[in-house]
Order: structure tokens, then C-alpha cells, then sequence
């Protein structure tokens, strides 16, 4: 909550654990069976404040730590479609080498990728028969990663796309942390209720478990007690 009212993106992780603290909160605002009688706990149960709308705009943008749902925003959606499409178009035209005539080029019959881009493993005494850019080489140097001309221009999309994707990421991200942030005071209200319920539980369990009882004070005034010799 602290980073986010200082403008900063969080990341997911961070989201993922704001988006948890609010299922916990609905989870135990809702957990007595009636408000009626909540006794001493009521002020507690009473400081819990739900933000569902986070929780679930939270929920619905990240699948996973490193997981954002293509369904996040529509231009999302769109960009990841496109990547797909455009990969499809990639691969086509490299199977063909890998199955057609300059296979026997090749020194494995496979399409791989080098530094994102995708390129197929040429033996390094036929690099000529193969036109294209060299992204790489194999330790033994008897293998060289090409990328053929025919896919140059659909590479160069691709990647225009990924860091297209990366840009929107990073845009659902500080929309995220933004509406983290105007939420941050009741945030950490709702941490700090759960933590004192969390504690105020524990008490109870342990409690319960070793059968303990109220103690008995004595309230005569220590003048009153006998020596003890």
C-alpha cells in the first residue's frame, strides 16, 4: 500500500497478495453466524471493510505470479491473438525447410528460437546455402542458428508485438497499483483487523486446548496478607 501511494507499479506478486488479504477479509467478515452478539469482537469485525471491485479486477487480470490473462483488457486480447497468428505464419515457413529439400542443410531438423526470434540449426560447412541472418552458433561452432529471409519480416512483427504486450502488461499493472493505492488506508485497517482476529483466535484455540479457566483474583490489599517466614 506504501509503494503503490508513491506511484509505484507493483508487481504481481504484490497484487496477487493484495487480491488474497481481500478474499480473507470477505471470508471472515461473513464467518459469525450472526452480528447480533459478537460481544468484545465486534469493533474488530466491525473494521473490516470489503473492496470486492479490487479482489476481483485483481483476480480476473492475473492468472498467476507470472501469469497475466489475455482477457485483462481487450487490446491485451487483441496483441496475443495477433502473436499467435503471427508465429503460425513463422513456423509454416520454416517447416518447410525442415521437411523439404534444404533439410539436408540442417543439422537437426527442428525449429528453435535465438534471442527471440525464430531460426533453424545449419551446419556450419553449408551456411551458404541457406540465406538469412546468423543469431548464433553451437559451442562446437559446427552449428550455426539462421534465420531464414524468408520469415525476416514476419520476425520483425513478432517481436514489434511482443513489446507491444509487454507495454500493455506494464500499463494493466499501474492501473492495478493505482487503484491499490486509493484503497491503501482501508487496506491496511483491514490488516491490521485480521491480524488482531487472527491472534485473538490463536488465543482461543490454545486456550480451548489445555481446558483453561478464568483465574480467581484475590482483592484484598497486599497489607492484608500474612508474613510469610
Amino acid at each position: 500500500a506504501d509503494r503503490a501511494a508513491k506511484g509505484a507499479v507493483l508487481t504481481t506478486r504484490e497484487l496477487l497478495d493484495v487480491a488474497s488479504l481481500l478474499r480473507s477479509v470477505a471470508s471472515v467478515k461473513h464467518y459469525p453466524a450472526s452480528t447480533d452478539d459478537l460481544g468484545a469482537l465486534e469493533p474488530f469485525f466491525n473494521a473490516l471493510k470489503e473492496i470486492n471491485h479490487l479482489e476481483k479486477a485483481i483476480s480476473e487480470a492475473i492468472i498467476a505470479e507470472d501469469m497475466i490473462a489475455d482477457t485483462a483488457s481487450d487490446k491485451l486480447y487483441k496483441i496475443r491473438r495477433d502473436i499467435k497468428k503471427c508465429e503460425s505464419n513463422v513456423r509454416d515457413v520454416l517447416s518447410r525447410y525442415i521437411t523439404g529439400g534444404s533439410s539436408k542443410y540442417l543439422q537437426e531438423n527442428i525449429v528453435t528460437t535465438r534471442n527471440g526470434r525464430f531460426v533453424v540449426p545449419v551446419k556450419a560447412e553449408h551456411k551458404n546455402e541457406i540465406k538469412g541472418l546468423v543469431h548464433d552458433t553451437s559451442a562446437s561452432g559446427a552449428t550455426l542458428f539462421i534465420e531464414p529471409l524468408a520469415v525476416l519480416e514476419e520476425n520483425n512483427k513478432l517481436r514489434e508485438l511482443k513489446i507491444a504486450e509487454s507495454d500493455e502488461i506494464e500499463r494493466i499493472l499501474s492501473a492495478l497499483s493505482e487503484q491499490t493505492a486509493a484503497q491503501g488506508t482501508t487496506l491496511v485497517l483491514d490488516y491490521r483487523a485480521l491480524t488482531d482476529l487472527a491472534a485473538i483466535f490463536a488465543k482461543a484455540e490454545y486456550s480451548y486446548s489445555i481446558n483453561g479457566m478464568t483465574p480467581a483474583i484475590n482483592e484484598r490489599d497486599s497489607t492484608d496478607r500474612k508474613s510469610v517466614v
